[in-house]
């Protein structure tokens, strides 16, 4: 029944993200924001312990976005999301990055107040720092910060962290929560790998695709 119950909410959130409107894609680290955003669609699945799963989806275009998560989680599973969780949220990019400027964004989390007793509103300012690394090992070192309300409670941060364009290490804090990942990018627009979530571990894959 469970396994059951997956597949059929993975299907329903796959039609869901092809009949969005076209609005903008941000990529949350795992939970917290960045302030990044580009034209496309993009969708996660992660899989963890004792049947839990987690599906994202989110869509936008010219700085606009909309995006939606679904976690199915045992009761009392974890400290932070317990339970069946829908979350829904909005977010728009006031400033492109621009060197040596960062990007600049506001948005509302959870609009529905299914994690937090309200909605969660937030600004942050996300920046891609060149590094001198004559190994070429890092690719890319892209840091976050920002405040938010209710949910995320205060201030948060993040660090996603690429390697030789292939690799990828990515950690967030926020509300006293520490979550992170690492995996493999399988082409320029899908990647696999582990994420610690909520003290959980979880398997899965994403995909991102650009208008």
């Amino acid at each position: 029944m469970k396994r059951g119950n997956t597949v059929k909410n993975l299907f329903l959130f796959l039609i869901l993200i092809l009949l969005l409107p076209c609005s903008i894609f941000a990529l949350d680290t795992y939970y917290s924001p960045i302030a990044h955003s580009t034209d496309g669609i993009s969708a996660d699945v992660y899989f963890g312990e004792s049947g839990s799963n987690i599906l994202k989806a989110s869509s936008g275009l010219n700085g606009l976005e909309v995006n939606i998560s679904q976690y199915n989680l045992p009761d009392d599973f974890g400290e932070f999301i317990s339970g069946n969780v829908t979350t829904m949220g909005f977010q728009w990019q006031i400033i492109p990055e621009i060197t040596p400027i960062p990007a600049i964004a506001i948005g509302v989390k959870d609009i529905l107040a299914h994690v937090s007793k309200e909605s969660s509103f937030y600004a942050v300012i996300t920046k891609d720092i060149s590094v001198i690394d004559p190994s070429y090992t890092l690719s890319k070192f892209q840091l976050s910060l920002g405040y938010g309300t209710n949910s995320l409670n205060g201030f948060f941060g993040s660090a996603n962290i690429d390697i030789k364009d292939r690799f990828y290490i990515s950690a967030e804090a926020f509300n006293r929560e520490f979550n992170w990942g690492c995996g493999i990018k399988i082409m320029d627009f899908i990647k696999a790998g582990y994420m610690n979530f909520d003290k959980h571990s979880y398997i899965g894959a994403s995909a991102s695709f650009s208008f």
